[in-house]
């Protein structure tokens, strides 16, 4: 009778435990491109969107100038209520017409709408504006604005006279983390297709004048290799991350309880 009691409890415990896939999804927001705004003192601002509680929210930044001298990293706000922090700088993909790849990160604690502005460095004369942003599910909540949800971040550059670019990140902590990356290049032809190697592309975008964002990441495989191809050869440069998922993983439980025969 007790063997048949534990048994009884058992099969109740499996049927009250909840069983939850979880793996980091993704979530693109908005993805967009500025190239009439070239005076000084530009602001750039993004469409509206919604930033989901929880979530990790990712915005790749590529500025485009018309001196040699790279800009430096813009001042985020708007009317989006959320933090963001710098995670990492790419390296500057252009000695003449200098580019270069910010990466910024945030998270909510409810969701939030509204918009980005962009501020690059007073006395810059701009070139163009890029923007890319996506949130990501199911990621390491703890820590602030993200940081916790940001295992790694590398920076990114091709080198000149190529077509493909390919981030080398360390040793991934878990199984279900995930690769992100994002760059940009003024690709000497116009309108480039950025084409990621086995993973899914968030946004490739083109002034039409050369200056060109990508943004990928691989929602399948913990690969620590991300790579983007292009045709004609140049430089490209960006950040690429490692996404950690949630700490707090349900895979199941079979709620299968053994005891000795007395």
């Amino acid at each position: 009778m007790k063997k048949a009691s534990i048994i009884i409890l058992g099969l109740i415990l499996s049927a009250i435990v909840p069983v939850k896939t979880w793996g980091i999804t993704l979530n693109s927001l908005t993805g967009a491109i500025d190239a009439t705004n070239r005076n000084n003192g530009n602001v750039y601002t993004t469409a509206s969107i919604t930033v989901t509680a929880n979530r990790l929210a990712l915005l790749c930044i590529g500025l485009s100038s018309q001196v040699a001298t790279p800009p430096s990293a813009p001042t985020i706000a708007g009317t989006l209520t959320a933090t963001w922090e710098l995670v990492n700088t790419g390296p500057s993909w252009d000695t003449s017409f200098s580019g270069i790849v910010f990466l910024y990160r945030t998270m909510v604690g409810s969701n939030q709408t509204g918009t980005i502005t962009i501020d690059p460095a007073a006395g810059l004369l701009m070139t163009s504006a890029q923007w890319s942003v996506a949130e990501f599910s199911d990621v390491d909540t703890s820590g602030t604005n993200g940081s916790s949800a940001v295992a790694q971040s590398v920076d990114v550059d091709s080198g000149g006279g190529v077509t493909t670019i390919a981030a080398s990140l360390a040793s991934f902590g878990h199984a279900d983390n995930r690769p992100y990356m994002c760059g940009g290049g003024r690709i000497v032809i116009a309108d480039q297709d950025f084409t990621p190697t086995g993973a899914t592309e968030i946004h490739d975008l083109t002034t039409g004048e050369g200056e060109q964002l990508f943004s990928m990441w691989d929602g399948a495989s913990a690969d620590t290799t991300p790579t983007v191809t292009w045709t004609n050869a140049d430089r490209v440069a960006g950040v690429a991350v490692e996404i950690k998922s949630s700490t707090a993983v349900v895979t199941g439980a079979s709620g299968i309880l053994r005891s000795r025969s007395q």
